[in-house]
């Protein structure tokens, strides 16, 4: 539970951070003028709310902490096959993100009534599609589904920040780089297009202009 809780309160406080849209990343120039000290105080604003409201995140941690509440069709004692019947809920504060919170009576009294109920509660060797009187259902212990859970959160993240063994075209930032990288070469062989186009009719012009002189020049002289 402490374990769950410090990363539950983790991700949950970097959805929260706040955002300080002054500070920019800094220029090679600008970490010049900058001692050791400035330069990690002003990265630390800059990347401070990079993942505020991250629907990722909030998923991810929305997907965990339902799990809590999820009754297992596999436990014949009604009692106990929730977390919440044997003491264990999700904190009633909001800000608290779903950290989970401990009625030690109430899962101690559930220990000693039944402890083989609560031992499969978490440990039960389901499957999520098992069927029982009929019906298909998931009878997965918790601590199998809350680790499935957790994998697909992972598989999420890779899939939009990727790692260090993913090249970018395989990940939704590593693309929208590729994206941006190819979309500012396309202006720049624009305005590189440009350029040459007004340096073409600048010289035209200064063409025009010298030979409009010279012939100025001329009829002065036949004056």
């Amino acid at each position: 539970v402490t374990t769950y809780n410090g990363l539950v309160k983790g991700l949950n406080d970097q959805t929260k951070e706040s955002k300080y849209r002054d500070y920019a990343p800094l220029t090679a120039e600008q970490r010049k003028e900058m001692d050791e000290d400035e330069i990690k105080l002003w990265e630390e604003k800059a990347k401070s709310g990079l993942l505020r409201n991250d629907s990722l995140i909030r998923e991810g941690l929305s997907n965990m902490r339902s799990l809590v509440y999820q009754s297992n069709p596999a436990i014949e004692d009604k009692r106990y096959n929730t977390l919440f019947g044997i003491g264990i809920t999700t904190s009633k504060n909001y800000n608290d993100g779903g950290t989970l919170e401990i009625d030690e009576d109430k899962l101690r009294k559930a220990l000693e009534e039944n402890p083989d109920a609560v031992d499969q509660l978490f440990r039960n060797e389901g499957k999520k599609d098992d069927v029982v009187n009929g019906k298909t259902v998931d009878t997965r212990g918790y601590l199998e589904k809350l680790r499935k859970s957790m994998d697909a959160f992972e598989v999420n993240i890779d899939k939009k920040a990727g790692r260090s063994t993913m090249t970018d075209a395989q990940y939704t930032i590593g693309k929208n780089l590729k994206d941006a990288e190819t979309r500012i070469k396309t202006w720049q062989d624009k305005l590189k297009t440009i350029e040459e186009r007004y340096w073409k009719q600048f010289t035209a012009m200064e063409s025009a202009i010298n030979k409009a002189n010279q012939q100025s020049s001329l009829f002065m002289q036949g004056q």
